[in-house]
């Protein structure tokens, strides 16, 4: 039974022992940091992964040791690394600088991307490679600018879609490329216009000519889009619905001269609205002393400033009685006829307000103000002023 009993007490001494040893090992696991979410590195050495703890002090020294093979890649949670490469025509390195700014949404311009001032775009020099950490999951847009062997400088835009851990990017630079950057929003700048159909046409020199159409592209799901490997001409780039010669800013020119072989440029383009034929009929009854034809403007109703579309021609002009038709495209929405000079004629009840959307048929008549008075009035350099 006395032996029973010190083995018995033997087996709890042991046990107690090991138990002393594990919760100091604990103790020294909590002080060292392991196990409280501290980031780590992995090191790689002649294809063996060797982990130690992220300090200044160890990354410092083994960081600074000549002729080391060894590279640093950070694991920590939420960034991802960009390699670049950047080489001329003939596949050798270029050095140069890279601009990078990173959005979680693309921005609508590369004038937003690059604009002067931000505190969050990103600059590094390099001699052909360059690594640079982003934050996972992010858009990020560089500008590498550089001067070529052959053709003398340039500056080059690239858009870089959302990835993690690590992404190899090569950049070459040849004779010959040229390319638009376009960034297509909707006409009420609230956000970009998916797989708008975008056209580019070659404008010619002469105005007599008529533009050639050249290419044409969708815009992806964030309304970019881009031509490429273009020659060197005037060009005009049209929003879906637009024409090369309806101006800005459903239209942009740009100009890519041939001393340029390498050349990039942006536009930003706003879709213009839908638009609806309107086929208005006006009947008119002016008094035989009418003697001034009036002018008929369709005025949009909207919560911005005012858009006024004068309709085509004139009213009243050579008859007492009449009876025209218009045919006008108008922008989808709600309007109100007016009649100018002010005060010249009356639009008859009921007929003074349509809403356009679709093919609209309208019809009103409009009537002389017999009740008209007119006054001449002269200002002080002796001309008289237009005031009815």
């Amino acid at each position: 039974m006395s032996m029973k009993l010190k083995w018995t007490s033997f087996a709890v001494c042991v046990i107690v022992l090991v138990a002393l040893v594990l919760l100091w090992n604990a103790e020294a696991i909590g002080d060292s940091g392991v196990g409280e979410g501290r980031g780590e590195s992995v090191w790689a050495v002649g294809g063996t992964e060797e982990m130690r703890s992220l300090s200044p002090e160890s990354a410092s020294s083994d960081a600074s040791r000549p002729n080391s093979d060894r590279r640093l890649l950070l694991d920590v949670k939420g960034t991802a690394t960009l390699e670049l490469e950047v080489v001329d025509d003939e596949g050798k390195p270029l050095g140069g600088r890279v601009d990078w700014s990173v959005f979680k949404e693309p921005p609508l311009s590369l004038g937003m991307a690059f604009a002067g001032g931000r505190s969050d775009l990103m600059s590094r020099e390099h001699e052909g490679r360059l690594t640079i950490t982003v934050p996972a999951g992010h858009w990020t847009w560089l500008r590498v600018i550089g001067k070529a062997r052959r053709f003398g400088e340039f500056a080059s835009f690239r858009r870089v879609a959302p990835f993690s851990g690590v992404q190899k990017e090569r950049i070459q630079f040849r004779a010959g490329l040229r390319r638009i950057h376009v960034f297509l929003l909707s006409n009420d700048l609230r956000g970009p216009v998916r797989e708008g159909k975008v056209l580019l046409y070659r404008s010619p020199l002469k105005q007599i000519a008529e533009p050639q159409l050249v290419r044409a592209v969708h815009t992806d799901s964030y309304g970019y889009a881009s031509f490429d490997h273009l020659e060197p001409g005037l060009f005009s780039i049209c929003s879906p619905g637009s024409k090369p010669k309806n101006p800005p800013p459903a239209t942009a020119r740009q100009i890519l001269p041939p001393s340029m072989p390498v050349l990039e440029s942006f536009v930003t383009l706003i879709a213009p609205e839908a638009r609806s034929r309107l086929h208005l009929t006006v009947k008119g009854v002016f008094a035989r002393n009418h003697d001034r034809p009036v002018k008929l403007l369709a005025r949009r109703l909207t919560d911005r400033v005012d858009e006024m579309y004068p309709l085509p021609g004139f009213l009243g002009a050579e008859t007492e009685v009449f009876e025209q038709d218009f045919y006008v495209d108008l922008p989808d929405g709600d309007y109100e006829f007016q009649v100018l000079p002010l005060g010249t004629a009356w639009i008859e009840e009921g007929g003074k307000r349509i809403r356009v959307k679709g093919d609209t048929r309208h019809s009103f008549g409009l009537l002389a103000n017999p009740y008209r008075c007119d006054l001449k009035i002269t200002g002080p350099t002796g001309y008289a002023l237009p005031v009815t």
